[in-house]
């Protein structure tokens, strides 16, 4: 199997939706314009977007990932621009911005919707211009990166809002998919809980513990908030608590109810 199939083989399931994201993200992977997948959390965009590098032409270049969450507003400059010594107080040497160390290779920012109003201009500013200035720094480098963008917040009422600019996504969605809930493909469950259950087992030296048919029924018919990261989540835990008999819907059931006690 050549190095194209492999990498689509990660992009599993039977439904129309996923034939078409398969399809998307061939055709995403030859290319180099921006490409943003919006979903809700779970769903798999960071897969998608490693997915698109590993079919690009920059495959054997870093794939560089940004959790635009999870970056204080008052460093979010420093970690993706860099800084020079002495920029700021702590700053003991000097350090290779995020858009930097991405150079050559993809760029993925996740929780797109998440980065703060403040530094979206500055974004913008560094994708078009393709260059960034470190933090305390004179020089300007030059940047050759591809953009992958992730996000589960509603874009056009966050623009509409004023809370993301409207220039900043024309710039990042010249390509755009948007992934459907699991909810919505109870097929893609159900293969996806096959998949999953054949690699726990392995993991946990288990041997090859099978699904009850209440536990397939379950499985197609249950909502499934937290999409594929919750079901693996649940598989694993009903798989390790029933010892390696075939997990059933109550197995299911209690997993999906201790998630949400852990949750809340």
């Amino acid at each position: 199997m050549d190095s194209h199939s492999d990498a689509l083989r990660a992009i599993e399931g039977p439904s129309p939706a996923m034939s078409a994201l398969r399809r998307f993200v061939a055709q995403a992977g030859g290319v180099s314009v921006p490409v943003l997948i919006t979903g809700e959390t779970g769903t798999g965009k960071s897969m998608v977007a490693r997915v698109i590098h590993r079919l690009s032409p920059r495959a054997d270049s870093p794939f560089v990932l940004v959790n635009c969450a999870g970056i204080p507003e008052s460093l979010f400059e420093s970690e993706l621009f860099g800084h020079e010594k002495g920029a700021f107080t702590g700053a003991d040497r000097s350090r290779v911005g995020l858009m930097e160390a991405a150079a050559g290779g993809t760029l993925f920012l996740d929780e797109l919707g998440e980065m703060p109003r403040t530094q979206q201009g500055k974004v913008l500013t560094a994708l078009e211009d393709a260059k960034v200035r470190r933090v305390g720094g004179n020089d300007v480098r030059s940047i050759d990166i591809r953009l992958v963008s992730g996000t589960g917040c509603d874009l056009a009422s966050a623009i509409e809002n004023g809370e993301f600019r409207r220039d900043l996504f024309h710039r990042v969605a010249v390509l755009h998919y948007h992934i459907p809930p699991l909810r919505e493909r109870p097929d893609d469950a159900l293969h996806l809980a096959i998949r999953l259950m054949r690699t726990l087992s392995l993991r946990h030296g288990l041997g090859e513990v099978s699904l009850a048919g209440d536990a397939r029924r379950f499985i197609s018919e249950y909502h499934w908030p937290g999409n594929v990261r919750e079901l693996a989540h649940a598989l694993e835990a009903a798989l390790i608590l029933g010892g390696g008999a075939p997990v059933s819907a109550e197995g299911l059931e209690d997993a999906v109810a201790g998630a949400g006690n852990k949750a809340a």
